[in-house]
């Protein structure tokens, strides 16, 4: 149990930190210091929700975003009907954002925006913006996962 207690591996989001590592490509990082800056991050990411971990940090506030900011655009037309109604993100998201992210089809692309790319890359400086608002670190360097979430003891 211990062991399993103290497992910090962040499998889960493997897959989203290669997505956001393509998302970040030459042009993308081109005149964005705090994108060049989260693409250092999390290029050297360990792979663990490690209390020293930037890149984890910089992933998880990512995938969180972007699985709100679809299931925004997905219902924006029943809050526009519905504008009292009070819409949660569902906990069963995960697979079917991952698809729509991979797949990106243009008919379920938020309106605002041209294309996907646009889309994620504007959900990735929200995601910037977020660890800004949290931690003034313009390197992040210091916007560790531990710094948001203090780890509670050191059992062992």
């Amino acid at each position: 149990m211990l062991r399993i207690q103290l497992d910090d591996r962040a499998v889960f989001l493997e897959r989203w930190q290669a997505l956001l590592v393509g998302l970040l490509d030459r042009a993308s990082v081109a005149q964005h210091p705090a994108r060049a800056a989260m693409l250092e991050q999390v290029v050297r990411w360990e792979a663990r929700a490690s209390e020293t971990s930037v890149g984890y940090r910089l992933v998880r506030v990512f995938h969180k975003t972007l699985e709100r900011r679809v299931f925004e655009a997905l219902t924006l037309p029943v809050r526009a009907a519905h504008p009292n109604l009070q819409l949660q993100v569902p906990s069963q998201l995960e697979e079917a954002v991952w698809q729509l992210a991979n797949a990106r089809p243009a008919h379920l692309l938020d309106p605002r925006f041209v294309d996907w790319r646009e889309f994620l890359l504007d959900v990735l400086d929200e995601s910037l913006r977020t660890v800004a608002s949290e931690c003034s670190d313009p390197t992040l360097a210091s916007c560790t996962w531990g710094a948001r979430t203090p780890p509670v003891s050191n059992i062992r």
